[in-house]
């Protein structure tokens, strides 16, 4: 997956998914691939998030009305079956996810746009503006869905919020802060982790355990190199939910 600016005269990767010879540091564990962008700014050039020839699009867009200045910043899935988490209701809110939440089969993905965030400002001489949205303070997870060729689908994180005293009006910004994905197609992954899924049910199973109780078969899938970190054993049962249902 490759994290860009877009423009109309160019391209300029600002990152890669991969683990060894990215363009800015990442870390990779088991099957997750996580980069951190250096804080990208979503500004009305764009950034395109791109994995196994699906896009996503995240971008700032102002609209002019009479009377009525808006600054809307949304994203959604423009190539290849990407798609996006997006609440029920005529707004349109891209869901916010809080840290731990899974990003699985089990959200609500559209290939449509949804927004994190609208300003709107009126005119006159002393100009008031207001933010509203999942976005409008502090910083939340956006769920990403990618396909590749074949259909498989690839879930991953992105990590959006307003820098501390944001400007509202012509100056209101949204930052990219950090990404991951998951690369096993139809694997889920927790908002905001770094480590696979797999890695982590591995850690409770062992917690708990009751690692002896698999089968060769389970215990060669969840062999794979867990980065260093504690999990819960009350986490145990939530996690072999989340991988028995895909999310």
């Amino acid at each position: 997956m490759e994290i860009e600016r877009v423009s109309r005269r160019a391209r300029t990767a600002l990152a890669a998914f991969v683990c060894a010879g990215s363009l800015l540091t990442a870390r990779c564990g088991a099957t997750v691939r996580y980069v951190d962008p250096a804080d990208a700014p979503i500004t009305n050039d764009g950034l395109l998030l791109s994995y196994a020839g699906s896009q996503i699009l995240l971008q700032r867009e102002t609209i002019y009305r009479p009377g009525i200045d808006e600054y809307r910043f949304s994203a959604g899935g423009i190539f290849g079956g990407a798609a996006v988490a997006i609440q029920a209701g005529d707004e349109r809110w891209l869901t916010a996810l809080s840290p731990g939440e899974a990003v699985g089969g089990g959200l609500p993905w559209s290939g449509l746009f949804g927004a994190f965030a609208r300003t709107q400002c009126g005119s006159g001489q002393t100009t008031v503006c207001q933010t509203t949205g999942p976005w409008a303070g502090g910083q939340r997870y956006m769920a990403l869905r990618f396909r590749d060729e074949r259909g498989g689908a690839y879930y991953g994180w992105a990590r959006v919020g307003r820098p501390g005293g944001a400007a509202d009006g012509p100056y209101a910004a949204l930052l990219l802060y950090d990404s991951a994905l998951e690369d096993t197609p139809g694997l889920p992954i927790l908002a905001g982790s770094r480590r696979s899924l797999l890695d982590d049910l591995k850690l409770a199973l062992r917690a708990a355990g009751g690692l002896s109780d698999l089968t060769a078969e389970d215990a060669t899938l969840l062999d794979h190199a867990g980065l260093p970190g504690q999990v819960d054993i009350a986490d145990a049962a939530r996690l072999i939910s989340i991988w028995a249902g895909k999310g």
